[in-house]
């Protein structure tokens, strides 16, 4: 079947200068595709930055939302498209941790080339991406768990096999040690555990190639470097006050 798709508005224009013509506050509209589900909802916000490269936004787009046009109301020019979110996870100071949401899209008005994209490194990096977003979750988990149940951490609760695998070897230890095992040999267990835990903090931030990467992966994995410096600092201190 085919149909004829008449009186269908003008596309949306894009804006040439937005340093010029939008200011923060401005109030702005998102339309996307949430969650994939094929229906266009617009969401609704204002901007919170605006730089060389990016806008930041408070429209509460989700994945699917991705690509979307951001649209300046007073204008009704298309500003950027919506592109990622950046989950930033601190502590709350209570020993749990929180996450912040950031919402970012890359301006148009500045566009002069756009990068074609290598799908095979695209796809490595993204399941990079995924690995170090999931060891920073299994490290804020340990976080709470070791405040309610000190070092009886149970490897299967975890995902990423790195910390699966400290945490095992920590466990085994014990386990063969026994119940007869030493103040000092407790001491030394310890401090070897939570250097292990140190290493494992950094070592798969410092494996991503930072150079060769897509801006949206740099840029997150900047931020999830953020709070593994957290952890490693954290880690420091323990270790420091077990010596």
């Amino acid at each position: 079947v085919k149909m004829e798709v008449t009186g269908a508005p003008k596309a949306f224009d894009i804006a040439s200068s937005t340093d010029g013509s939008v200011k923060i506050g401005d109030a702005i509209t998102v339309l996307g595709n949430p969650e994939g589900a094929g229906v266009v909802k617009p969401v609704e916000g204002k901007i919170l930055g605006i730089g060389p490269d990016l806008i930041e936004v408070d429209a509460q787009f989700v994945p699917g939302n991705s690509g979307s046009p951001i649209i300046h109301q007073a204008t009704g020019k298309v500003l950027g498209v919506a592109t990622y979110t950046v989950e930033r996870k601190v502590n709350n100071g209570g020993g749990g941790v929180q996450t912040e949401v950031r919402r970012f899209g890359y301006r148009l008005d500045g566009v002069k080339q756009w990068e074609q994209i290598n799908w095979k490194a695209f796809y490595a990096q993204s399941a990079q991406l995924t690995a170090i977003e999931t060891l920073s979750e299994d490290f804020a988990k340990m976080m709470h768990d070791t405040g309610s149940n000190g070092l009886n951490l149970d490897p299967a609760s975890y995902s990423s096999p790195a910390l699966q695998r400290s945490i095992r070897s920590f466990v085994q230890a014990v386990k063969e040690r026994g119940s007869n095992m030493s103040v000092a040999d407790q001491k030394n267990l310890v401090e070897s555990f939570i250097s292990d835990l140190r290493s494992v903090s950094h070592g798969d931030i410092i494996a991503f190639n930072q150079g060769a990467a897509y801006d949206y992966f740099k840029r997150e994995v900047a931020d999830e470097s953020s709070f593994r410096d957290d952890i490693y600092a954290g880690l420091t201190r323990a270790l420091e006050s077990v010596r």
